[in-house]
């Protein structure tokens, strides 16, 4: 997987429902700090500040705007991912990778170990 890779699969991580079909960001491997594979989801809705993405740059989603979550991150373990059978639909683009970052950054809503990890990834992915 690489930074900014766009994922489609059902996830039961998605708040408020037992099980939710969800794309999702891909944002980094395990690491020093998390243990998981990390991830952005992504919504029909934006939750505050959250970045917009189009169908226009994304044809594969269903609605007009997507927003990318800059609240926190999700994370997944190897089994969970194996089980779960990602559907690769696209990547962000260069230029929204570093909107995003730019987003994360001014949002100020993320923890900051997360901000740190979300941005150190896709600051790599320039």
């Amino acid at each position: 997987m690489q930074v900014g890779e766009i994922y489609y699969w059902d996830t039961q991580k998605a708040v408020g429902h037992a099980s939710r079909f969800k794309y999702h960001v891909f944002i980094s491997e395990p690491d020093g700090i998390f243990q998981d594979h990390s991830f952005l989801f992504i919504s029909s809705a934006d939750y505050g500040s959250d970045f917009a993405i189009s169908k226009t740059e994304y044809p594969f989603f269903t609605n007009a705007t997507s927003y990318v979550s800059v609240g926190g991150i999700i994370q997944y373990s190897d089994s969970e991912l194996k089980a779960a059978t990602p559907q690769l639909k696209g990547r962000l683009t260069q230029q929204h990778r570093q909107d995003l970052f730019n987003a994360i950054l001014a949002s100020g809503k993320m923890p900051g170990r997360e901000e740190k990890c979300v941005c150190n990834a896709l600051k790599s992915a320039f």
